[in-house]
């Protein structure tokens, strides 16, 4: 998550605020403010200093990481002043202007990872309240000032923060509010940002909230949506046919014990012992037979082969070989460097 936000530096002209001093800016704030990312978005000159606008990102985690270091950083907006993270000996006044509240943010394309229909956007706007201090805009003048967006196209919910605003160095000061509009289509939100330029004074009455200006560089930003499910995993590849003539090595719980071909396949048995019952049973292969008398039936072949009763053993439509069902399941197959299944 993160926010933006305007700070004017009235101690130093354009031509003073080189690429040396952002990049120190941006440190002294970085140093200030652990766990947090500075980037500065711009800077507008003015007869009197230089106004950089700056992106502040926390943490990695938009859920839980960020919020204890972005709690911090906006009480200190909220005094006007960025004087604990920025010495007033080095960088003289600094006067916190514009503030938007918290947004996603993420590499481009990261909207996608929401459901279409889900994503609610944010519009944010600063109203400066000139005549009026920080206190004076209580929770019921929020919630009358709020009033104008209620029931708008595409607003579904609003809300306001403040900060003082204090441009003088002997603290007279008065109040800025940060207006958020939030609702499901950017364009429609987009779209209150024309109907209120040059008509404050006509939406908040010069009578009830005295002089008022709305502040440059509003904007629509992500505020979240519901995460779109991750995508089932492919389904494995299955082999290539297997070829009817390529010798199959066929193995038990990975040892090898007999390549077969398209004239000779082994009869899997277990291996005969004195000491049967105090071993594994091991495979053995004592007899073979050409696979071309067992015509392929789509079924399963029970044969009695040398006393045995053997099931057979198929790669696809392929017969390799015979197996008691000891050993059923056990046998993997690999033809032409491929494992396929038995």
């Amino acid at each position: 998550r993160a926010l933006e936000f305007d700070v004017f530096l009235p101690n130093w002209p354009t031509d003073a605020f080189t690429d040396l001093v952002r990049e120190t800016f941006l440190a002294d704030l970085a140093n200030a403010v652990p766990g947090a990312e500075f980037l500065m978005r711009s800077v507008a000159d003015g007869s009197r200093g230089v106004t950089p606008r700056l992106l502040v990102a926390f943490g990695e985690n938009p859920n839980a990481d960020w919020l204890a270091t972005a709690r911090g950083f906006y009480l200190q907006l909220r005094t006007g002043r960025l004087n604990a993270y920025l010495s007033p000996s080095t960088w003289g006044p600094t006067i916190v202007q514009q503030v938007t509240m918290p947004f996603l943010v993420g590499p481009g394309g990261f909207a996608d990872e929401f459901i279409t229909g889900t994503i609610v956007y944010g519009l944010q706007l600063n109203l400066h309240l000139e005549e009026h201090t920080f206190d004076w805009l209580t929770l019921d003048r929020a919630r009358a000032l709020l009033l104008p967006f209620v029931g708008q196209p595409g607003v579904v919910a609003t809300n306001m923060w403040k900060h003082a605003y204090v441009p003088d160095v002997n603290g007279t000061s008065s109040v800025i509010a940060t207006i958020q509009c939030a609702g499901f289509s950017s364009s429609q939100l987009q779209s209150i940002i024309g109907q209120i330029e040059g008509n404050t004074e006509t939406i908040w009455p010069t009578d009830v909230w005295g002089r008022t200006t709305l502040m440059t560089n509003n904007l629509v930003v992500l505020l979240g949506g519901q995460v779109m499910p991750p995508s089932p995993p492919s389904p494995p590849t299955p082999p290539p046919p297997v070829s009817p003539t390529a010798p199959v090595v066929l193995s038990i719980n990975g040892t090898a014990i007999f390549t077969a071909t398209d004239e000779e396949i082994p009869v899997i048995v277990v291996a005969s012992t004195r000491r049967r019952l105090l071993q594994t049973p091991q495979p053995s292969v004592d007899t073979t037979v050409d696979p071309r008398n067992y015509p392929y039936t789509g079924f399963p072949l029970v044969e009695q082969i040398d006393g045995a009763e053997v099931t057979s053993l198929y790669v696809q439509y392929r017969l390799v070989g015979f197996t008691v069902p000891k050993f059923q399941g056990s046998v993997t197959a690999m033809v032409d460097g491929v494992a396929y299944t038995v």
